[in-house]
């Protein structure tokens, strides 16, 4: 366990000094601020329609055109909520891909493995290894996207569905489910091909009886983009059903991984 520990040490303090990743995050901070103002400001520009159209009417706003402007504004709210976490959900599972592709093929191109395995370091625990300090790094991620979010709707005064408040954990689910799908295809051909299949090896491109329907993770599950701009009422069961479906489907493909790792060629 020590060993396993060291190794993930070390691959969160590799990661850390790559620049991509940090970059990431600093997007993730600056489409907050970024949504945040476009998002005051349509709320300001709906008020001041609304209130326009009363000017045009000789007639001060009624109450149920407050409400309707109120509707507005939270429509438009929730509208760039989504699109926040679109952008950040497609930056988490950019990241998870990035870091479990490169986790171990970096290793074996430069040829370091070798040196690593002489050691007392069974390949198992190299690769938990890997695997655990890339995991780490998407949970500070998800980390750093839950207090985006929280930001966003405090400053805009909307109200947090359980599709939003749940959406940081469910898209660190989904970058779990892409992440050990990227790890096993790293270690079957080049990193970046990997990358490309495991971000559109879902089961939504395909229907019953196709075969790759019932092997295929289903990412759509996940989607945060639709739960939130959907209204989608889901509750903290389907949450918790999400979650064994993701830890399931990851433990699967890393379990996978394993098995090939242990029989490939790394001299």
């Amino acid at each position: 366990m020590t060993k396993l520990l060291l190794i993930a040490a070390d691959t969160i303090r590799a990661l850390l000094h790559q620049r991509l990743l940090v970059a990431l995050m600093l997007l993730a901070l600056g489409l907050t601020a970024i949504f945040s103002v476009l998002a005051t400001q349509s709320k300001d520009f709906i008020l001041e329609a609304a209130e326009r159209a009363a000017e045009m009417e000789g007639t001060d706003m009624d109450e149920e055109q407050l409400e309707q402007a109120r509707r507005s504004m939270d429509a438009a709210g929730s509208f760039f909520l989504a699109a926040l976490y679109w952008f950040t959900a497609l930056g988490g599972s950019l990241v998870a891909l990035y870091i479990c592709c490169t986790a171990v093929s970096k290793d074996i191109r430069h040829g370091t493995i070798p040196i690593i395995l002489a050691k007392p370091v069974s390949r198992t625990q190299f690769l938990l290894g890997r695997y655990c300090g890339a995991i780490s790094v998407l949970l500070g991620y998800s980390v750093l996207i839950a207090a985006a979010l929280i930001a966003f709707t405090y400053a805009n005064q909307l109200e947090m569905n359980v599709a939003a408040r749940y959406a940081p954990w469910l898209m660190f689910c989904q970058s779990l489910m892409v992440g050990s799908v990227g790890l096993l295809l790293s270690l079957l051909m080049h990193p970046l091909i990997a990358a490309i299949l495991a971000l559109f090896a879902t089961s939504w491109f395909f229907s019953p009886p196709n075969p790759l329907y019932f092997i295929l993770p289903s990412y759509d599950r996940f989607n945060v983009f639709s739960l939130i701009s959907g209204g989608r009422l889901i509750t903290l069961e389907d949450v918790v059903i999400l979650t064994f479906y993701a830890f399931d489907v990851t433990a699967i493909f890393l379990l996978l991984a394993l098995w090939r790792f242990r029989s490939k060629e790394v001299l």
